[in-house]
Formats: structure tokens, sequence, C-alpha cells
């Protein structure tokens, strides 16, 4: 898998690694989450390409599927995603949401910005 762990400021987490698809489906997000679980990480760092294609796309249903894993399993995750998929639409509104009002799952544009929520 195309992925590197990284330990900051004390936290261990796994960082996806640009421009490799890493969850096409449900089994794959399993399967991360157990490499995080080998390392001893609780958390993830995943990139717009990480993820499966169209999972900017509320319809296609996939940002619910990967989402419901990450939060069954109480693990922390940033995504990163283009400034044009955080003005888009109903992915727009979720993003909002989840930034307000969730300790486990949030949404960024810059990856910087990502790693500093995801090891406090």
């Amino acid at each position: 898998m195309a992925f590197e762990i990284i330990k900051k400021d004390g936290i261990i987490y796994l960082r996806g690694l640009k421009g490799n698809r890493l969850i096409q489906k449900e089994s794959d997000v399993i399967t991360l989450m157990s490499k995080c679980s080998e390392k001893k990480a609780d958390r993830m760092l995943l990139y717009k390409d990480n993820l499966p294609e169209g999972f900017t796309s509320l319809g296609t249903g996939l940002a619910g599927m990967v989402l419901d894993k990450f939060m069954a399993y109480k693990m922390k995750l940033a995504v990163v995603v283009d400034e044009t998929d955080m003005n888009k639409g109903k992915f727009s509104e979720l993003a909002s949401e989840v930034n307000a009002h969730n300790n486990l799952f949030h949404v960024f544009t810059d990856p910087a910005e990502a790693e500093k929520w995801l090891v406090k």
C-alpha cells in the first residue's frame, strides 16, 4: 500500500501518498485500519486521490461508506480535498457540518492544517 507512518508530537498516524488510490471498496477501508492498528496508530490523513473516485459527489454513497467505517471504529480522519470540492454543492455542506460538529472527521484544503488538527 502507498502510505507512510508519521510520528509527530508523540502521535502516530498513517498518511496516504498523493497520487495513490488506497480505497476503492469497503474492504480497503478495513485493510487501512488494520495497518494503522499494526503501527499503534488511531488516526489517518488521506488525500482526495487516496479515496474512491467520486468521493466528493455525495450521491455515490462513497463518502458515507468511508466515514461510517471510521466513525464505527472511532478512528480520527482528516481528508484533504481541492478548493473546488470545498465549494461545491452537498459536499460543501457536509464539510461545513462535520468541521463544526465532529471531532473524528474533518475536511481540509491545506495538508498542514489537516496535520495540525490530526495531532492535537
